[in-house]
């Protein structure tokens, strides 16, 4: 079995993030079913989700049927393209932001007052893990949701829930049996859009903490217990 690849439980594993905590990937959450594969989240370029299609390969998943966007942001959904035509899923937001966000990607224009756009920030930060911009092609969610929705996949029941916060109006959390995928949600807003004063989100924490799940995985950490999660509002 590869070191990449974390196994959280019999039907559950998590490709971990980059170590270094300036590089923009995120760990990408696995849940397998006897024949499918769910992915929470897309991966940050094509070059990652080829990376996370090798180790699956390695443990002869199914075929990925659907993939979770956790929120719009470019480093969870830029990796899309590359698992064929899987099933989308995020909250209805999530389409919006992400067309509006990174429909022009591929352009460098600052606004007219000489601030930089969203879109730009992402186009200079993904220059060099996206490579090919020609073969490049953002995937919209197919399935968009309000509030709560249950994807129930072979005998998995996979509940998704809008939390939004301060880091993305669209983000969402994915719960399977005990383990709770976050995504960013509880983290402070982007990085371009960051005062000095933003924290995390400790409501939110507690709001989590208040789930009583076993396992707590963050898009930029390493699973923690519910005891170590809570460890966070220390921080505050």
């Amino acid at each position: 079995m590869t070191a990449q690849l974390q196994s959280v439980r019999e039907h559950i594993w998590y490709f971990p993030p980059d170590p270094d905590a300036q590089s923009p990937q995120p760990g990408v959450g696995i849940i397998i079913t006897p024949n499918a594969t769910v992915l929470v989240d897309a991966g940050n370029s094509p070059q990652h989700a080829r990376q996370i299609r090798t180790v699956l390969r390695e443990i002869a998943a199914p075929p990925v049927a659907y993939i979770i966007y956790t929120h719009h942001h470019w480093d969870h959904t830029f990796g899309a393209q590359i698992w064929g035509q899987p099933i989308v899923v995020a909250d209805e937001q999530c389409r919006t932001l992400l067309l509006e966000t990174y429909g022009s990607h591929t352009r460098h224009t600052p606004h007219q007052d000489g601030t930089e756009s969203a879109a730009s920030l992402a186009s200079a930060a993904t220059q060099r893990v996206v490579g090919d911009w020609n073969a490049f092609r953002l995937v919209p969610p197919h399935i968009t949701f309000t509030g709560k929705l249950s994807l129930n996949v072979d005998e998995r029941t996979i509940s998704l829930t809008h939390i939004g916060g301060q880091h993305a109006p669209d983000s969402i959390i994915v719960r399977c049996d005990d383990v709770l995928f976050l995504g960013d949600c509880y983290y402070p807003p982007p990085m371009y859009l960051r005062e000095p004063e933003d924290t995390l989100d400790f409501a939110m924490i507690e709001a989590l903490l208040a789930e009583q799940a076993a396992i707590y995985i963050d898009a930029h950490g390493l699973p923690r217990t519910h005891a170590e999660f809570a460890q966070l509002l220390a921080q505050g």
